[in-house]
């Protein structure tokens, strides 16, 4: 598999995963795919908005997880995430 290929194949698993759910909820569904995407993951989200952009290593070596997310009505929810 290509880079490329490798690459779609990962923002489509993200797409799936509903960014309607509360932050947590997202960060949690997201961890459980590879051991990569938590380690990314790992910190503290808090304030009414935020986003990261952290290099994936082991098997995900050069790709970059970007996430954004907002909060509505005091629950905090994912605007955007993709992999770079």
């Amino acid at each position: 598999m290509t880079r490329t290929q490798q690459k779609a194949k990962l923002n489509k698993v993200l797409s799936d995963i509903p960014s309607s759910a509360p932050l947590q909820e997202w960060i949690d569904a997201v961890s459980k795919l590879h051991e990569d995407f938590s380690k990314a993951l790992e910190g503290i989200y808090c304030g009414r908005e935020g986003k990261i952009h952290e290099e994936l290593h082991g098997d995900f070596e050069g790709f970059w997880l970007d996430m954004g997310w907002y909060t509505v009505a005091d629950t905090p929810r994912v605007e955007f995430a993709y992999i770079s």
